[in-house]
């Protein structure tokens, strides 16, 4: 049985001690297996369990489970018995953070970020009953785990999988749903779902025939996605890859969490203009917004544009027809919630042909955007939950209606002390578009890493880094690139 965390050093805290996080996870059960099998099995004193408790505590402790099942397991009996933190609830709060830390430890990428999020009110101040020395502990711990937050666990992959795992323990329990209201919206196997249109028109015509082929996927409900992440766990990941865009990510987490509770558990932001200078990480940062929620992203740059058919579509007639942008980018993603981001937006050229920023008011206005009229597919399209990112170096030409529908956001490049979180993060997108396994790429030498921190310090830009590095990885020479 578990005594008052008053009485003894909390469970979390002594895991920390005996091993840290530079340890192999393979190495975990038989260093601390004692000390988890006396958490889970004092739970039951306490009357915090039910059926699936027993379930899966029993399930904890078999030794022949391996680490990913092991780790999604330990993770659901930690979400079960998380209360809101306070001085009343801190033995709640420390078998659960002993839980997220075994899960952690496994390599649970869900469990990484709730671990992180734990740690922070530790170091806000809030003590639980633990002594200063042991808060110093936590807090040495805490950097610790957050120098090693940009590994590439934040991959829409592994965070699906962590989820897909975490769930599929109680997917008996949970059951399956079905149903479909008349505006489209509705729920398949527990997920949000929403019919974007009903059919093609003019489907017998040739082009309709094609069309209505090509298409076929939009006809069905489309999934709304990013209720699998909490905002909390969004905002960790964001901040562990983009630490200098700390209040856009702080208020997007804010409207996840408000929309949740208006009963909207899937991802959707306002209208956002994120303004900054060149090279800074603001594509970057929309790219990986959509991948990590999971809504999926497309990206239109207008930079000189002098027509709006690429936002707006090209008209049934045309051999060169399409649908609108955001219909593009739901069938590319296969969501009905994806993140469109239109970059340069202050550099369209409006003309006779068109008006880019004009048309993007269409699809800003929320009562337009739920039944906009798409002349390729000749039938409306609801694309009311796509999240719309414009992006710019200055507000300098861009017109004061568009102005007056997006929340506008200045912000700025990383400072000195991001540069450790810029080159990891720079590395591992690299791995991954040569598709390596980024502890496959050779260590940085001194030198190579004097040159980066040279010129992250004169002001070179996050894309011009990431060109450095690049360059240096291919040994055609990383000088000439910062220089």
């Amino acid at each position: 049985m578990i005594r008052s965390v008053r009485e003894e050093t909390p469970a979390y805290l002594k895991i920390w001690q005996c091993y840290g996080p530079s340890g192999r996870p393979g190495e975990l059960l038989s260093r601390v297996h004692p000390l988890v099998f006396r958490v889970v099995r004092g739970l039951p004193d306490l009357k915090w369990h039910d059926k699936s408790w027993d379930t899966l505590s029993d399930l904890l402790m078999r030794r022949e489970l391996d680490d990913l099942r092991r780790s999604a397991i330990a993770l659901k009996l930690a979400l079960m018995v998380m209360p809101t933190p306070s001085p009343n609830h801190i033995l709640k709060f420390n078998t659960a953070m002993t839980l997220v830390f075994i899960a952690a430890r496994l390599g649970d990428p869900l469990a990484k970020l709730q671990l992180i999020g734990g740690l922070r009110l530790i170091n806000n101040g809030w003590s639980g009953g633990t002594t200063a020395r042991e808060r110093k502990e936590a807090s040495i711990a805490a950097l610790e785990w957050q120098d090693r937050s940009s590994d590439p666990i934040w991959s829409a992959s592994s965070l699906a999988e962590a989820v897909q795992l975490m769930n599929a323990d109680h997917s008996d329990l949970l059951g399956t749903r079905q149903w479909e209201s008349p505006d489209g919206f509705g729920v398949n196997n527990n997920r949000p779902t929403l019919r974007i249109l009903t059919e093609i028109g003019d489907a017998d015509s040739v082009q309709g025939k094609e069309l209505t082929k090509r298409y076929a996927t939009l006809r069905e409900p489309l999934s709304l996605a990013g209720s699998r992440l909490s905002p909390s766990q969004l905002e960790e990941a964001l901040l562990a890859e983009f630490p200098w865009f700390e209040d856009l990510i702080s208020q997007i987490a804010d409207t996840i969490e408000l929309r949740r509770t208006a009963g909207k558990p899937w991802f959707r932001i306002p209208p956002l203009l994120v303004v900054g200078p060149p090279g800074c990480g603001k594509s970057r940062f929309a790219r990986r917004l959509g991948e990590i929620s999971g809504t999926g992203h497309a990206s239109i740059t207008v930079a000189g544009s002098s027509d709006n058919r690429m936002l707006a579509g090209t008209a049934r007639g045309w051999h060169s027809t399409q649908p609108c942008f955001p219909v593009i980018a739901m069938r590319k993603a296969n969501t009905a919630n994806p993140i469109v981001v239109v970059d340069e937006i202050e550099k369209a050229c409006p003309s006779q042909n068109g008006d880019a920023q004009a048309t993007l008011l269409n699809f800003l206005e929320p009562e337009t955007a739920s039944r906009y009229f798409d002349e390729c597919l000749l039938t409306s399209v609801n694309v009311g939950e796509v999240s719309w990112i414009s992006l710019a170096n200055s507000i300098e030409g861009i017109k004061p209606p568009l102005m007056n529908r997006v929340s506008l956001h200045f912000v700025g490049g990383p400072q000195e002390e991001h540069y450790p979180t810029v080159i990891r993060c720079l590395q591992r997108d690299i791995a991954l578009e040569l598709g390596i396994d980024p502890a496959i790429l050779p260590t940085r030498n001194e030198e190579v890493e004097a040159l980066l921190h040279t010129a992250f310090m004169n002001g070179a830009s996050v894309r011009r880094l990431r060109a450095g590095l690049f360059a240096w990885i291919r040994s055609e020479g990383i000088n000439r690139q910062l220089h």
